[in-house]
């Protein structure tokens, strides 16, 4: 059996009103495009930068640094080091497909307060925008650990 859509109160409208309100409607759901877009190209560079910077220098320290690498103490630091910067590249990589998840509700919410006039609409829960909070915060303190450790297992192998 097919769940029912709950019966939804419809906003009154004039035809002037609901052509202001189309109106509207169009420059929001561009600017949610335009979010969108600059997700989108914040997240390739961003991944680009931290993945690649952090890998060089995690491979510089070993190289020189830390030569020969059979000398090196206390390896696991690296290997700890390595896997929380992939931990924060995916939860860096989820956050940002979250992030659409909750545009894309923000413009149905906003198509049903504007064109289909349902009261209440804009003021809906978007329970992805907490989850892409939460998700960037533990990125960013999952990527300070593993900066810690990667500057821990060098600096032990340097002196």
């Amino acid at each position: 059996m097919e769940k029912e859509e709950p019966k939804q109160e419809k906003i009154e409208r004039t035809p002037e009103q609901q052509e202001q309100a189309i109106k509207l409607y169009k420059i929001y759901i561009q600017e949610i495009h335009r979010r969108q877009l600059s997700n989108t190209e914040n997240y390739d560079k961003s991944l680009l930068t931290i993945a690649s910077s952090s890998l060089g220098f995690s491979l510089l320290a070993i190289r020189y640094i830390v030569h020969p690498w059979e000398e090196a103490t206390l390896k696991p630091l690296l290997i700890i080091a390595w896997v929380l910067m992939a931990v924060s590249i995916s939860k860096s990589l989820y956050a940002y497909r979250v992030s659409n998840r909750a545009l894309k509700q923000q413009e149905r919410d906003t198509n049903d307060y504007y064109i289909n006039r349902i009261k209440g609409a804009l003021g809906r829960e978007n329970t992805d925008i907490k989850l892409n909070k939460d998700l960037n915060d533990i990125a960013g303190i999952v990527f300070a650990l593993s900066i810690v450790f990667l500057l821990l297992f060098v600096c032990l192998n340097l002196f």
